[in-house]
């Protein structure tokens, strides 16, 4: 079976994006994993599947599914790429309403809170993130270190994704971030519910919810938030397609009739 795609990338955060309203099938573990296989797959930090009804799905690269910032700005790119009327969608859970102003900004509510914890601090929002600081991003091993934060299950059962931010960063310039993903089981580019975690940490230190940059590996990213622990959040930055292609994958087993 031909299977298309499109590549796409948002600030380095990079997905296989998929017209799921073409496609007969089921999006197993194994699957989403091939795919993401940079080695033997085609390679990216997740999958993207754009579903009837103005919904989509996000899969991470072990397969696992769930909510992706970086990936919202993503569909809602393709969708304006495709002039199709996406100002709202669904993510997952997530309702998602984008707008287009030189980049692609997308905006969802949620509740979080922020627990204080000895290396940092741990905010439970729509994915769970740990944002500690650190003296030097540039030289400090945020693959080693995320990993084992990341696989600590007695004090996070679920997982947890790691933030590592700098501490000279300031208000005016911005923030330099670092992240270790869960799901992907990597540092990647950038992180968009990363930036949002670490937003709302900065508003908890300086007592203001405003817009705030970060610069990760992958290029700048700029939150909005409304209020530190609840509603609207805004999430902008680039988005770029890459190429598209096909890839030759087993025919699925046809689905059985009910009758």
């Amino acid at each position: 079976m031909r299977l298309l795609f499109e590549k796409y990338e948002g600030t380095g955060n990079d997905f296989l994006l998929l017209d799921g309203r073409l496609l007969d099938l089921s999006w197993s573990k194994d699957l989403v994993i091939r795919l993401c296989d940079r080695r033997r797959g085609i390679g990216a930090d997740g999958i993207l599947v754009v579903e009837a009804n103005l919904t989509a799905r996000y899969y991470n690269a072990d397969g696992s599914e769930g909510f992706c910032g970086n990936g919202a700005r993503c569909v809602a790119t393709w969708a304006r790429k495709a002039n199709l009327t996406w100002e709202r969608f669904r993510l997952g859970q997530m309702s998602i309403r984008a707008r287009f102003d030189k980049e692609m900004a997308v905006y969802w509510s949620e509740s979080a809170s922020v627990i204080p914890m000895p290396d940092g601090y741990f905010v439970d929002g729509q994915t769970p993130h740990l944002v500690c600081e650190v003296d030097d991003l540039n030289t400090y091993p945020v693959e080693t270190e995320g990993r084992k934060l990341r696989q600590d299950a007695k004090r996070f059962p679920l997982g947890v994704n790691v933030n590592f931010i700098a501490k000279k960063g300031n208000l005016t310039s911005g923030f330099s971030l670092r992240t270790y993903e869960r799901g992907v089981e990597a540092e990647t580019l950038s992180c968009g519910t990363g930036v949002v975690a670490a937003a709302r940490v900065l508003a908890r230190q300086y007592g203001v919810a405003q817009a705030f940059i970060f610069h990760t590996l992958g290029g700048r990213l700029q939150v909005g938030l409304r209020d530190p622990l609840a509603g609207e959040v805004m999430l902008q930055g680039a988005v770029r397609s890459v190429y598209d292609g096909h890839i030759e994958i087993p025919t699925p087993t046809p689905k059985p009739m009910h009758t």
